[in-house]
């Protein structure tokens, strides 16, 4: 039985590193093709609804300190209903981790690696995964803790960096492609937060269980706040039309950095 425990930070980062993923491969891109210039009020739609499920989740797992959603599952509704949710999860959690692995090659295929197959590229991040797991859940939640972040603050200097080229009117029209888009269809885009699914399995691996509504909380308002970062700084600084067409909304972001000035630099070479 694997008796690993993990801290308040570890735990955060176990999660946040699932969503975080998605938000710097094309999560933001694919709520503004959706929603147009309206994408960063339908975050902020799905991140009520996110936030408010959080709460739920936390306060059904209040009196079940300990267990995870499969000890709930057996608890209320026997071992069948238990292997029910567990086959459930598992083809989620399956088919996420190769839509991640797959959208990440191909981006570093494109960016870097453009005359490598794909698959050679995929083989070593799945190489990677199974000796993390060999090492076991310690070390991933140790890896995590030292990346997450290096990732965080990453994406909070470039969405920073690149206010001087925001124009807000690109913000206009207010509901983008219309109301129904914003708050119906686009509901689905809940599917940001599927990360923290992670929260239904972490309790029994924590050091101290009453940290659960902390950690979950934190991890809820981290994502919220980098998700609606991405999507107003790509909506402010690109035409949500022309975002369509890149691999990679966040790299497409890095592209319009400038650090210093020509001048500056000039003056500096000059005088130095």
């Amino acid at each position: 039985m694997d008796t690993t425990k993990l801290g308040l930070f570890e735990a955060i980062s176990f999660v946040l590193i699932v969503i975080t993923n998605k938000i710097i491969l094309n999560l933001p891109k694919n709520i503004i093709v959706e929603c147009g210039s309206s994408a960063w009020i339908n975050v902020i739609f799905i991140s009520i609804i996110a936030i408010f499920f959080t709460m739920i989740i936390v306060k059904l797992f209040k009196n079940f300190e300990g267990y995870d959603i499969l000890d709930i599952s057996n608890y209320f509704a026997g071992n069948f209903f238990k292997t029910l949710i567990g086959i459930g999860y598992l083809v989620v959690f399956i088919l996420t981790a190769t839509i991640v692995l797959r959208d990440f090659s191909e981006t570093l295929k494109i960016i870097y690696y453009s005359n490598s197959p794909l698959t050679f590229i995929m083989l070593f991040f799945i190489i990677g995964t199974i000796l993390g797991n060999k090492f076991g859940l310690k070390a991933i939640a140790k890896a995590n803790l030292f990346i997450m972040p290096v990732v965080v603050f990453s994406i909070f200097i470039i969405c920073i960096s690149s206010f001087k080229n925001f124009e807000f009117q690109r913000l206009l029209p207010i509901l983008g492609n219309g109301v129904d888009v914003t708050f119906i269809s686009g509901f689905t885009n809940i599917f940001s937060y599927s990360g923290l699914a992670y929260l239904f399995f972490i309790m029994p691996y924590l050091k101290n269980t009453k940290q659960f509504k902390k950690i979950s909380m934190i991890c809820i308002v981290i994502s919220t706040i980098y998700l609606l970062l991405s999507v107003l700084c790509l909506t402010l600084v690109f035409s949500y039309i022309a975002v369509t067409d890149e691999s990679n909304s966040i790299y497409l972001l890095t592209r319009t950095l400038e650090f210093g000035s020509k001048e500056l630099m000039q003056y500096l070479y000059f005088y130095l």
